[in-house]
C-alpha cells in the first residue's frame, strides 16, 4: 500500500479584497447585561453577514456546549465591520504542526473589545476554514496591533489555526 504525501501551502485562497465582520449582542444566564462578540465568519456581502447571524443562532439553539449554552438571547442588532486585505503572510509547514490553542468564546470577547472600540489601529488575522464546492470560506481568527508583526507570528505557532493572512 502506497502513502499518500501531506502537501501543505498548495491552494491559494481567494481572500476578498473587501469583506465584513458582524458582531452580534446578547445577554447569557449568568451576565444578563449586554454583552458583545463577533462572529468569526468572514463575510463577502450583506447577505453572507446576515446568514452568519442566524447560523450562529441556530448553533446557540443547538450547541451541547455548556459555555454556548449560557446564552439566553440574541439581540437582533449587529455591528457590520468592515475589513480590507492588507497583505497574505507566507505560509509555513510549522503553523499546522505545532498547534496548541484553542480559545474560547469568553477570551475571544475580551480579545476583540478594544477592537470594537477602536477597529482602525488593529489588524485582523483572518484564515481559511473551509473550501466548499470550489468556493473559500474565511474566519476572523484574532486581532492584532497594527503596528507588531512578531506577535501574530507567534499566535500563528500557538494556534490551531490555519493558513494565515491579515486584515
Amino acid at each position: 500500500m502506497v502513502q499518500k504525501k501531506e502537501r501543505y501551502c498548495y491552494l491559494t485562497p481567494d481572500f476578498p479584497k473587501n469583506a465584513l465582520i458582524v458582531a452580534v449582542f446578547f445577554a447569557t444566564k449568568v451576565m444578563p447585561e449586554l454583552m458583545v462578540t463577533p462572529l468569526s465568519t468572514v463575510s463577502k456581502d450583506i447577505k453572507e453577514a446576515i446568514k452568519s447571524i442566524e447560523e450562529f443562532a441556530e448553533i446557540v439553539k443547538t450547541s451541547k456546549n455548556e459555555e454556548i449554552k449560557q446564552v439566553q438571547e440574541i439581540i437582533d442588532t449587529a455591528i457590520l465591520i468592515p475589513i480590507t486585505l492588507m497583505k497574505l503572510y507566507p505560509l509555513k509547514k510549522e503553523y499546522w504542526t505545532k498547534c496548541e490553542i484553542n480559545k474560547d468564546l469568553k477570551e475571544r470577547i475580551f480579545a476583540f473589545l478594544p477592537v470594537l472600540n477602536n477597529f482602525p489601529a488593529y489588524k485582523l488575522l483572518v484564515v481559511p476554514f473551509g473550501h466548499v464546492e470550489k468556493k473559500w470560506e474565511f474566519d476572523a481568527a484574532y486581532p492584532f496591533s497594527m503596528f507588531d508583526d512578531e506577535e501574530l507570528e507567534k499566535f500563528i505557532y500557538g494556534s490551531n489555526q490555519q493558513a494565515p493572512s491579515c486584515r
